[in-house]
């Protein structure tokens, strides 16, 4: 289990939050967490980010402090909510694998198409903020080259101002396409993670409907469909079966 990450520095940047004194609240966190205090901790966390602040270093901190109450579920869901705002920080994915080593249900993922993988590798990369300054600035550019091949002073350097302005209005369509599918990720999460010690998937969405099969807590699962109080999930092995929506957690 890695350290805590401090966020004063950002808290100190978040002015809408001043008037309720997080970094208070978050020194108190830290406190309690050194001094093994970790549901104290969990509630500060928590307190936080009822206020409105969002940050991928308090869900790691706070993510930390249910590992180390036992309590894999939430920690894995905090994991999980700070590498949608940091796709690939080591020291989030690092203690998402410790906390579901604990859990009971480890399934093996469907091998994905190479290009598929490909495509999850790169738009992890940055994070929505991070690809929409890259397409600002790939599109900055573009426009200077695009200024240099009008203006050039001869034929070789107009060659080279175009393919530049080709190669760069690529990568702004590849980042803006990013930030996008980013920002999806972000608003219309349909993961969640199952926070019922056991729940039993049933054929279709209702209790006389047949089982399926059994998951327990802290699986990650995508919601596919919701009829009423039941959502239709897919487990990593491709595995379908419906649950009450009231054992899932959005992430």
């Amino acid at each position: 289990m890695k350290r805590f990450m401090p966020i004063f520095v950002l808290l100190l940047v978040s002015p809408v939050l001043m008037a309720g004194n997080p970094e208070e609240l978050v020194e108190r966190a830290g406190k309690a967490y050194a001094d093994g205090n970790y549901s104290h901790a969990v509630a500060l966390y928590e307190q936080v980010l009822a206020m409105g602040y969002d940050a991928p270093e308090l869900y790691y901190n706070l993510g930390n402090a249910y590992y180390r109450e036992g309590r894999y579920a939430p920690a894995i869901l905090n994991y999980e909510r700070g590498l949608r705002l940091r796709p690939s920080d080591p020291d989030l994915l690092h203690n998402l694998g410790l906390a579901r080593e604990q859990i009971q249900d480890r399934f093996q993922p469907v091998p994905e198409l190479f290009f598929v993988r490909w495509w999850r590798q790169v738009l992890h990369l940055f994070s929505t903020d991070g690809w929409a300054r890259l397409g600002l600035a790939c599109l900055v550019l573009f426009l200077a080259c695009l200024l240099w091949y009008l203006y050039a002073p001869d034929r070789r350097m107009r060659q080279w101002a175009f393919f530049l302005a080709l190669m760069l209005a690529g990568l702004t369509t590849l980042s803006l396409i990013s930030a996008r599918q980013q920002y999806r990720l972000l608003t219309e999460s349909r993961e969640a993670i199952l926070f019922a010690p056991r729940a039993t998937a049933k054929s279709a969405p209702g209790m006389d409907s047949p089982d399926l099969f059994v998951i327990h807590e802290g699986v990650k699962v995508l919601v596919t469909d919701e009829v009423g109080d039941w959502a239709e999930v897919r487990l990593p092995n491709n595995l379908v079966g419906w649950i009450r929506k009231e054992h899932l957690e959005r992430i």
